[in-house]
């Protein structure tokens, strides 16, 4: 696309932003807006067009445009005008820019396109939905950082061929919420929970696409003012009890800081890769209040940190670190990701038999572990209440 082109776009752009504002929506005007979007305005976004102070916005000119598109498409659903027609080709225009553009965006267009197909009525549900997967995964990467954690974190665990298979793996597996026994677990989804058509559609949007996985920790930050001392989380007795099947199953400590690209990309294929850059993962404490969870229901809205990190405070005890995943492309199940050589030491409970702490040491003496601590052979560190760190 030649220098001239893309300049015009540009201008062109402006202008259709300008003609129409946010909250110009009338009548008269939704369909002139609808018309007069060109297609070349996502070719030209393509080139990064360069500003005379050097700023760089085509993709955001472009991106705002789209989204007011989107937006006026869904208007016109209203007076019974929106064809499947148009929103089919809505669609590829979004798909198009999606291969091209950054984030730009695409939380509100992704989200427009999915009142779009809803509005066409059950027929094109899953399209809404899909539309609506996306633009659930935008609104967690602008709001949910992926933190690194340089703590330590503490799993519980029942020996089980499930058990077996992440070691071996080295993965995490993560859990639907809707699996757990607390329905408040993640209280976006008590907030989503009415007749409304489209909050049941994000509703099973993040019933396909979220997983967790949940640990416990001392919570050095929220004590570091107090006198007290801190329990290991290893030496938690109802976390033994609840999880860890009554002191039969172990516990590990992981190091979450080396979950990274940098790290994954020495381990997994492009094709694993490129997976992994399309979910979005948060590591958060998860934060006890004594309020009721169910009043949820009545409200208009939530943060983004009390919808997936927010619990009742009977669950305290537990000193939670959660790790979320959202994969747009989930369907609902349990998962996993690589989580190469970050395990830091395993405690075994008290009825843990010989043959499983066998089993465990026979498939970890030939892993990595963090900081290499293991030398890649089975060391044995101090005994403690629980059983060996290894």
């Amino acid at each position: 696309m030649e220098q001239k082109e893309i300049e015009r776009a540009v201008t062109e752009m402006k202008a259709y932003l300008h003609e129409y504002p946010k909250g110009c929506a009338t009548k008269s005007r939704i369909p002139g807006a609808i018309r007069k979007f060109r297609k070349k305005w996502i070719d030209a976004s393509s080139y990064s067009y360069p500003t005379k102070s050097g700023e760089k916005f085509s993709y955001q000119l472009c991106a705002e445009c789209l989204c007011r598109y989107t937006h006026f498409l869904f208007l016109s659903s209203k007076e019974g005008k929106l064809k499947c027609g148009q929103v089919e080709t809505a669609n590829c225009l979004v798909e198009e820019f999606s291969k091209i553009s950054p984030s730009h965006g695409k939380r509100e267009i992704y989200y427009n396109l999915g009142l779009c197909w809803a509005s066409l009525g059950g027929g094109y549900e899953d399209r809404a939905l899909s539309a609506f997967k996306e633009s659930n995964y935008f609104w967690l990467s602008e709001n949910l950082n992926s933190n690194d954690y340089a703590d330590a974190a503490y799993k519980f665990f029942k020996c089980s061929d499930y058990l077996w298979k992440s070691l071996e793996k080295q993965e995490l597996s993560l859990s639907p919420p809707h699996s757990f026994n607390d329905p408040f677990d993640c209280p976006i989804y008590e907030l989503l929970n009415n007749d409304e058509t489209t909050a049941q559609l994000i509703r099973k949007a993040y019933h396909d696409c979220l997983t967790v996985a949940c640990f416990t920790t001392s919570n050095k930050e929220e004590n570091k003012n107090s006198d007290e001392n801190v329990e290991e989380p290893y030496l938690n007795d109802l976390m033994w009890a609840h999880y860890a099947d009554s002191h039969s199953g172990i516990c590990i400590k992981y190091n979450l800081s080396i979950i990274t690209l940098n790290t994954l990309e020495k381990s997994l294929t492009e094709e694993e890769l490129l997976r992994e850059k399309r979910r979005h993962i948060a590591l958060q404490h998860i934060r006890y209040s004594s309020e009721k969870l169910k009043e949820y229901s009545y409200e208009d809205s939530i943060t983004s940190i009390n919808s997936f990190f927010l619990k009742g405070d009977c669950w305290n005890y537990e000193k939670e670190l959660r790790l979320i995943c959202y994969d747009p492309k989930g369907k609902g199940e349990y998962t996993s990701i690589p989580i190469p050589e970050c395990i830091e030491a395993v405690y075994f409970g008290l009825r843990c038999s010989e043959e499983h702490k066998e089993k465990i040491k026979g498939i970890l003496s030939g892993k990595k572990f963090v900081k290499n601590q293991l030398g890649g052979c089975m060391m044995y560190g101090k005994k403690t209440e629980q059983g060996v760190e290894i």
